[in-house]
């Protein structure tokens, strides 16, 4: 077996090392010289690849061969709002398509869904409202049609030992939305899905990866700062709300993979 991880950073990089670990062959990529040279630094295979919608650099020793292709880039619309990340996406299928990997995993967001109502599988219309929500779900579609077997993974917001949103809202010195309830995945239970599905891909499936943790974010948040002594937050008003995302789909799928434990208890 050989995966290729496309866009191996903060998600990719301890994947394609346990992956490594395990005996399984792996490539990854990154977009710039030095990114490269980290994953290199760390005994990775790697090659350089930028995705852009009009001067994309791809390797073909990166694809040629793969048995799964994970597709991890950030879509990077809040630091360049005018990238069209789907259009790169589009463009990457076209490129695929002559390789025909097997299988291929794409790391979306449940922001896809937009504001919706309680509670939110995956059989809830998607309403995005802002670009990057609408760029997301083109990239789910473009994938979808564009590879015979694709799997989709909605990832809730991300936290691990060194990422947490507490510390952003923290400097902001406010949190809104006080009343609504957290959607968050931790970064281990996201590696155990991807190991998962290396080991038992879905064909044209989309899966929810969200814990089943959905405590109201003032209550959340609160106990957050009590544990890393952070000073009093302030909570502003709850304007919109997104309901808690179910992901009873991917556990009868898969497993149980999540830890609810890796939310509550703080380093």
């Amino acid at each position: 077996m050989t995966v290729g991880i496309l866009g191996c950073g903060w998600l990719g990089m301890p994947l394609a090392l346990q992956l490594q670990q395990e005996g399984i062959e792996v490539r990854t990529s990154r977009a710039s010289a030095k990114g490269v040279q980290a994953l290199r630094s760390q005994g990775l295979q790697a090659h350089q690849i930028v995705l852009d919608a009009h001067h994309s650099q791809y390797d073909p020793q990166f694809f040629e061969g793969l048995s799964a292709l994970i597709i991890a880039v950030p879509p990077g619309l809040r630091k360049n709002p005018a990238r069209r990340f789907d259009a790169a996406v589009a463009h990457l299928m076209t490129y695929c398509t002559p390789y025909a990997i097997p299988h291929l995993l794409f790391c979306s967001s449940i922001s896809v869904y937009g504001v919706a109502g309680d509670p939110i599988d995956e059989t809830t219309p998607c309403k995005p409202k802002t670009p990057s929500e609408e760029q997301l779900l083109a990239c789910e579609q473009h994938i979808l049609a564009a590879a015979g077997k694709a799997t989709i993974f909605r990832l809730g917001g991300l936290i691990g030992a060194d990422r947490h949103p507490i510390h952003s809202f923290a400097k902001r010195g406010i949190i809104p939305n006080p009343k609504a309830p957290i959607n968050l995945v931790h970064q281990d239970e996201v590696l155990a899905y991807c190991r998962a599905w290396i080991q038992r891909s879905a064909t044209n499936a989309v899966f929810n990866v969200v814990s089943p943790l959905h405590q109201p974010r003032e209550a959340y948040y609160s106990q957050c700062a009590e544990q890393l002594g952070i000073p009093q937050l302030q909570f502003g008003e709850t304007t919109s709300f997104k309901g808690s995302v179910l992901s009873n789909k991917i556990v009868a799928h898969y497993g149980d993979y999540f830890n609810v434990k890796k939310l509550l208890i703080l380093s």
